[in-house]
């Protein structure tokens, strides 16, 4: 298992450096992709075997395959490519390809953008500041937790002993010891470490709040996905001009 170790953080650090050296999205989504994959083999040399599987399901399947298709439905230039300022969200009434071209005016009934799918447009300094200040938000809320959320309770313990030429040695306890709370009458279980019950005891009776904000950044990010998805559609068969009103039937 030290070997498995070894391999799996030395790709892991490998993939880790490819997704963040990598301008092109997509290789630094396939570097992203190997991190995945090997952080599943440092899990398995941890004893925890639901969760290696969990990471190569979830992490290198599901949610790559997500990311695949948020690179697919937006665009990934750069401002050096065109010429644009950082742009968090979709503006229906923003064209790319039309960036720095004059326009000609439009009529006062068409000019008005659709209030409820503007997005906000930001310059590099500005989203520099709003993320530093959401970092500084989150880092405030994690340290001011109670002591209770800081940690997962106590790992397994591990039998020392000797090791000699052709010795054995001895095999771990893998079992953690779940107390319940004061007034039950349920006796204290033990349950395999890296097991689906193991998994559910840790996640739900140490971190529930944590749990729910984990479950609120995902809404938050998935709605970012279908922001930055949106398209100004014009002139396609079927489709309607999004910031536009429509005429009545």
């Amino acid at each position: 298992m030290g070997l498995l170790f070894l391999v799996s953080a030395a790709v892991a650090l490998i993939g880790t450096v490819l997704l963040i050296t990598q301008k092109n999205a997509v290789y630094a989504l396939l570097g992203l992709l190997v991190a995945f994959g090997a952080s599943a083999g440092i899990f398995l040399s941890l004893e925890a075997p639901f969760i290696a599987v969990s990471q190569i399901l979830i992490y290198a399947g599901a949610l790559a395959v997500m990311f695949l298709f948020v690179l697919m439905f937006t665009d990934t230039r750069t401002e050096e490519d065109t010429g644009m300022p950082v742009a968090v969200g979709a503006r229906p009434d923003f064209d790319p390809a039309e960036h720095g071209k004059k326009k000609k005016k439009k009529k006062k009934k068409d000019a008005e953008p659709n209030k409820l799918l503007s997005g906000i447009v930001l310059p590099k300094p500005m989203a520099v500041v709003v993320a530093l200040s959401l970092l500084v938000c989150f880092s405030f809320a994690i340290i001011k937790l109670p002591g209770s959320y800081s940690r997962f309770g106590d790992l397994p313990t591990v039998q020392s002993a000797q090791v000699k030429d052709g010795e054995k040695l001895p095999n771990y306890d893998t079992g953690l010891k779940f107390t319940p709370e004061a007034g039950e009458t349920e006796q204290p279980r033990y349950v395999d470490y890296g097991s689906t019950e193991a998994v559910s005891y840790s996640i739900f009776e140490g971190f529930p709040l944590a749990f729910e904000v984990v479950s609120l950044l995902i809404f938050a990010a998935v709605l970012g996905a279908v922001l930055l998805a949106r398209r100004h559609l014009t002139g396609i068969p079927g489709t309607q001009d999004v910031g536009k009103e429509q005429p009545d039937a």
